[in-house]
């Protein structure tokens, strides 16, 4: 019985990140596939697979380890190796590539080969192709790094898309920059807007709080209102007029309770008795 002819496969261990993994996994099928041509009888699939799934370490076989059929297999590999990168940026890639001081001629025109069919996925038409101009021109134009990356993280982009993806973007920050801009000036109203604090509260005189001070209580006995009998002259310290110390809440002043005994009207000391001071 004649030998098959083997074809040396190297197991397949390529990183998914690396930048020629999907180079790497093209070389491997394809060697793969050449020894399957080598043999005098054609493999089945489930001999393929067999095969695939001895020739792959183990980190690349726990990623088609749920596959059941050797072309569903490959195709997961590509769908993970061969990664589709963005047309616009493999065009640019493309008319910006110079020859390296030591590269030969050869290497040179088959890297421009290799960038122009990855650039290329279908047959384009001369507006197909004028539109692609167009579009690699707007995407190299954009002044925003971010609107441009957004852009190039698009696969199959469009003129057309690129355009509404820019105008998307566009009125997003926009309105995303006038609602900081409220919520700034809205923060800011609420801190310059102090309360206020009444006569009552701090016993003060008119000089020193906005709000008019509360007329003195009316003594029950007496009859007499402070009101109508001495109007409090302008104090420009800040002291309480109701018992002379320095200005405090008129429910901590002491002379709330206390009786005036020039005056007998309540709620202030003698001596600050307005009545007096007046001559009355």
């Amino acid at each position: 019985m004649a030998g098959h002819k083997m074809i040396h496969v190297p197991t397949f261990s390529a990183d998914p990140q690396a930048a020629d993994s999907g180079s790497e996994l093209t070389h491997w099928l394809r060697s793969l596939e050449n020894q399957f041509k080598a043999q005098e009888t054609v493999p089945t699939a489930e001999t393929k697979l067999a095969v695939l799934q001895t020739k792959v370490d183990h980190h690349v076989y726990r990623s088609i380890e749920r596959c059941t059929t050797y072309d569903a297999a490959v195709a997961e590999l590509k769908r993970i190796y061969m990664k589709k990168g963005s047309v616009v940026y493999t065009r640019y890639l493309l008319s910006s590539r110079r020859q390296q001081p030591t590269e030969s001629i050869d290497h040179f025109a088959q890297e421009l080969r290799q960038l122009l069919a990855d650039s290329t996925q279908e047959v384009r038409t001369h507006k197909q192709v004028q539109d692609d101009l167009v579009r690699d021109a707007f995407v190299s134009g954009i002044g925003s790094p971010a609107l441009k990356l957004r852009l190039l993280e698009t696969a199959d982009l469009t003129f057309a898309e690129a355009l509404r993806v820019a105008h998307v973007y566009t009125e997003a920050r926009e309105q995303s920059t006038a609602y900081d801009h409220t919520r700034v000036v809205a923060g800011t109203s609420q801190l310059a807007r102090p309360e206020r604090a009444t006569a009552e509260d701090t016993g003060a005189d008119s000089t020193t709080l906005a709000e008019p001070l509360a007329a003195p209580e009316v003594d029950s006995d007496s009859g007499l209102a402070a009101a109508t009998a001495a109007r409090p002259r302008p104090v420009r310290n800040a002291t309480c007029y109701f018992c002379g110390n320095r200005q405090h809440p008129r429910s901590a002043c002491p002379a709330q309770e206390a009786i005036c005994h020039l005056c007998l009207t309540k709620g202030h000391f003698a001596k600050v008795c307005r009545k007096t001071a007046r001559g009355a």
